[in-house]
């Protein structure tokens, strides 16, 4: 009789498991690849030697990819990887040199808090045709309820796809996420979309503009959360100001380069001279 009862729930775990995976893996209703092939990245993440889970990041420039953690970036080591026919191995790859948090207040809970990482790659050491195009970024302020937008994430397949969704306002989540942050936008998935569907940094975006980050919460299907997005328009000034420092740190590096060029040229007809 034991036997029997540890039999029948080891095959109600398999199913449940089963069941699991199909609701993570199953296509939702208007699924279809993104439109946006080359604006978007697969982040690929250690811990250690513990892999997190796989996440989407969106290009702001060549070298900078917005994307989303919940949690301390500190002994993180990431790689965006980008499909590309024009290299030997098929893929476009970088290291991540650094991660840049908006906030980093992750004691609160994970709503009370915008969601917002730039990960910089690093320099490849030589120049090449890069994949990768920059996604505009939204400036006006108000985004309507009920507004229909696409969500943009990489499938279990490795495959950039994009999902239709409904913007609702903040008091349709206010029930379910108490304190939510008014950057955080509120969006609803199509119906029998699990809300895990997309992955953590994938891309919200309205009318051909990036207007949001879907948050790091995988485990909002436990109970029925609609997804959470952090508004890229409320953060401009992060980012631009992160954008403008790499722009000055870069002019200035071309600008020794270029001294140090013209030094040796100067010293090389020097000695041609002298001979």
């Amino acid at each position: 009789m034991l036997r029997k009862l540890q039999q029948f729930l080891y095959f109600l775990i398999f199913i449940l498991f089963i069941r699991t995976q199909q609701i993570t893996t199953q296509e939702c209703k208007g699924e279809e690849p993104s439109e946006f092939q080359t604006r978007f990245v697969s982040v690929i993440c250690k811990k250690g030697d513990k892999s997190l889970p796989d996440r989407t990041g969106a290009v702001l420039k060549k070298n900078f990819i917005l994307t989303a953690f919940d949690g301390p970036t500190e002994g993180i080591r990431c790689q965006i990887v980008k499909d590309d026919d024009n290299v030997p191995t098929g893929k476009y790859t970088r290291d991540i040199d650094e991660i840049f948090t908006f906030e980093d207040d992750f004691e609160s809970d994970n709503w009370r808090v915008p969601q917002m990482q730039i990960l910089k790659p690093k320099e490849s050491g030589k120049s090449s045709n890069s994949p990768l195009n920059p996604m505009k970024l939204r400036t006006k302020y108000f985004l309507p309820k009920g507004q229909m937008c696409e969500v943009h994430t990489y499938d279990d397949g490795g495959k950039l796809i994009e999902i239709d969704v409904t913007v609702q306002s903040q008091e349709d989540c206010d029930d379910y996420y108490k304190g939510l942050n008014p950057i955080n936008i509120c969006i609803k998935l199509p119906d029998g979309c699990p809300c895990n569907k997309p992955q953590p940094g994938a891309g919200l975006e309205c009318d051909d503009l990036l207007v949001g980050v879907i948050n790091d919460d995988t485990k909002c299907v436990e109970n029925g959360k609609p997804r959470l997005a952090a508004d890229v328009n409320e953060v401009r000034r992060w980012i631009d100001r992160l954008i403008i420092q790499d722009n000055i740190l870069t002019i200035k590096y071309l600008d020794a380069e270029r001294d140090d060029g013209m030094y040796q040229c100067g010293a090389s007809n020097q000695l041609k001279t002298t001979y």
